[in-house]
């Protein structure tokens, strides 16, 4: 939970927030989102991961281009959270 900390004092640090907003963030809907996007990218791909798998094995072997789309914008959504994350943990906020 730091590590989402860390990045939201990282961007008020870097002068986007103004003094009243450094620390606290106003929309909550999107504090939500953030403290929980590790964990809505991780099961949102393996269980798409899963129902590509069965679809492969229980319907047809030829998988539609359109689901091989969402599985790799699936995959590179959360290996682009993973990355951040790992990378927003690194650095240091003053």
């Amino acid at each position: 939970m730091d590590y989402i900390w860390n990045i939201i004092g990282f961007y008020c640090s870097s002068g986007v927030c103004d003094k009243t907003q450094k620390g606290q963030m106003k929309n909550k809907f999107g504090l939500f989102f953030l403290e929980r996007i590790n964990t809505i990218s991780k099961y949102l791909f393996w269980i798409y991961f899963l129902l590509l798998i069965a679809y492969y094995y229980l319907i047809d072997n030829n998988i539609p281009s359109f689901l091989t789309y969402l599985f790799f914008l699936l995959w590179g959504l959360r290996m682009g959270v993973v990355l951040t994350i790992k990378t927003m943990s690194n650095k240091t906020v003053n």
